[in-house]
């Protein structure tokens, strides 16, 4: 996806999200807001480059992501790289400590970039590394 095609601000709230959409913009305008107050900050998806996700912020927000991640920017631009952000198909790496690879007999810990690039379809979760060595998987990873 080269480009976000539409816009969608969100109020954040004592910086957490208040998941209060307060202006989403399509092509044309389907809504607006014309007033907020200056202390509400406001954030505006305003493009998807590559791996790049990024955020125009009008105040002062915070960004969090998967518990280990976090950006803070007053009036300026937040990136967030999407290869860091879990998708539906990666919440059992949430779930589960150890994922294993199907296809090359390895398993990693979730938490690592080496579960993540695991296809989901090729994924075992396993609740502890003995059991995915007990199915015939080896560490993987360094």
């Amino acid at each position: 996806m080269k480009q976000l095609l539409g816009s969608v601000v969100l109020v954040l709230l004592g910086g957490i999200i208040g998941a209060t959409v307060a202006r989403l913009t399509l092509s044309p305008p389907l809504a607006e807001v014309t007033a907020l107050p200056p202390t509400v900050p406001v954030l505006d998806f305003t493009a998807v480059e590559g791996d790049t996700l990024t955020i125009a912020v009008t105040g002062t927000a915070r960004a969090v992501w998967t518990g280990t991640h976090l950006q803070e920017v007053t009036d300026g631009t937040l990136t967030v790289p999407l290869s860091q952000v879990p998708t539906t198909a990666d919440l059992p790496l949430l779930r589960y400590p150890y994922t294993a690879n199907a296809d090359s007999g390895k398993y990693y810990e979730s938490t690592t970039h080496y579960a993540r690039s695991v296809a989901p379809e090729n994924r075992r979760y396993y609740e502890t590394a003995l059991e995915a060595e007990a199915d015939g998987y080896v560490k993987g990873g360094r």
